[in-house]
């Protein structure tokens, strides 16, 4: 989505004020299932085995969309893992300046069919790509956890899309929102983080920008798949990216358990109990 609004750099982004964190911040290039998978589980600890399923661009490849990354614990809180970007995983404006790539690609209608009723209809979504993974829990896990970080150069009422997908179930629902640039825990930083938009833990502008995120597994013992979604909405151009690591298993959760979309009539039920409280309100200052 294009604005007017000045930006700043982007997301994953070394700390400007910390040239040697940046310097030690590596990203390998890789559109690879296999390695990928390999990088966001590099010791599975409680699960059976990780595998990585497919990567879909809906399109052309992009070669360097995707990628892996070490040495991430100074910036992202997270030691190694793998990014899912919008633009080029290894040029997202790793320094001062914002840098952003468009790759001009429409998301494909499998991947619109596939992520339907989790975005904004009518909005476009540009340079989409998709990772998934098969999961084989074993009999010792009810839950996996994992490491996330997203940030994006977006600036505006719109944000790019993130999907999070169980068996083909929407389960990026995180702390009460979608996860995007608008969650509760986003913020501005302080410009010596060098960065636009970033999700910090519980909105925490001094935290590490990254958070451990907990699934349910389906059905202990049964293998299930996790679908990552990324794509930029309304252009092209502006880019964003997940930052994702150090998967495990365990049987209690570990992290904020990531959940549907709330059913319409909670939403209806919410608003109705506001406002109750807002009219309650309203008679008790008559009354006095």
């Amino acid at each position: 989505m294009n604005t007017s609004a000045p930006r700043l750099a982007w997301c994953g982004l070394i700390l400007t004020a910390a040239a040697s964190s940046a310097a030690a911040f590596v990203v390998t290039p890789t559109n690879d299932a296999f390695d990928l998978a390999a990088a966001l589980a590099p010791a599975p600890t409680g699960l059976a085995s990780v595998t990585g399923q497919s990567v879909d661009f809906g399109g052309p490849v992009a070669a360097a969309q995707f990628g892996t990354f070490t040495d991430g614990q100074d910036l992202l809180g997270i030691s190694s893992g793998i990014i899912l970007s919008t633009g080029n995983a290894n040029g997202l404006g790793f320094g001062a300046t914002e840098q952003n790539t468009s790759f001009g690609r429409v998301a494909s209608t499998d991947f619109t069919n596939f992520a339907a009723g989790t975005f904004t209809p009518g909005v476009s979504l540009n340079d989409a790509g998709r990772f998934t993974v098969t999961i084989d829990p074993g009999l010792e896990s009810n839950f996996v956890n994992f490491r996330l970080g997203f940030g994006t150069n977006e600036v505006g009422a719109q944000g790019d899309y993130v999907g999070l997908f169980v068996n083909g179930a929407y389960r990026g629902f995180i702390s009460g929102s979608s996860l995007d640039q608008h969650h509760p825990w986003g913020d501005i930083p302080s410009t010596a983080f060098g960065l636009n938009r970033v999700v910090f833990p519980n909105g925490l502008a001094t935290a590490l920008p990254s958070f451990l995120v907990s699934i349910e597994v389906p059905s202990p013992g049964t293998e299930f798949m996790i679908d990552f979604l990324i794509a930029d909405s309304g252009d092209d151009t502006i880019d964003s990216a997940l930052f994702l690591g150090e998967l495990t298993g365990s049987v209690t959760p570990l992290g904020t358990v990531a959940s549907a979309i709330p059913e319409p009539s909670t939403f209806a039920m919410l608003a109705g109990l506001a406002g109750l409280v807002v009219a309650a309100g309203r008679r008790t200052r008559r009354q006095v």
